[in-house]
């Protein structure tokens, strides 16, 4: 998921995916430098949060970006609305630990079945990536 301050927070292909079910997974994210430090996005319907404290990240500020109705930011934390396109979407990054769910899935967060870095879906296999996936066939239309 990219944040509203324009930058990636955690490029979702390079997530090795440790634990899933179905919509949410845990895995290990060893990017350099973009594991250091601690980000979050949470979309909830049209509420989109998200703050982020890694080095050389630009701060948020008060405006409305591309998708989004209104927003309100201050240096490290940004809360905001926009029209609604999923129920749930969430990442968490702390270091090199990534969290992340997502209600319906899509190609940054896929349906996973894994647990101890052991993926029995959608691929079978050991310390697979998300990018290891096949992406999906659906097309997602915004609303």
């Amino acid at each position: 998921m990219s944040t509203d301050n324009g930058e990636k927070a955690v490029i979702a292909d390079d997530i090795l995916v440790c634990s899933a079910m179905c919509c949410c997974m845990y895995g290990i994210y060893m990017n350099w430098p973009g594991c250091i430090g601690c980000s979050v996005k949470r979309e909830c319907l049209c509420i989109v949060e998200e703050y982020c404290c890694k080095c050389g990240t630009k701060p948020f500020a008060c405006g409305t970006p591309e998708g989004m109705c209104c927003r309100i930011g201050l240096c490290c934390y940004a809360i905001g609305c926009k029209k609604p396109t999923n129920c749930v979407k969430e990442q968490e990054q702390c270091c090199c630990v990534i969290g992340q769910c997502a209600i319906p899935t899509d190609d940054e967060v896929p349906c996973a079945i894994a647990y101890l870095g052991l993926t029995c879906y959608p691929v079978f296999g050991c310390c697979k990536k998300i990018g290891d996936f096949p992406k999906s066939t659906k097309a997602v239309t915004p609303m």
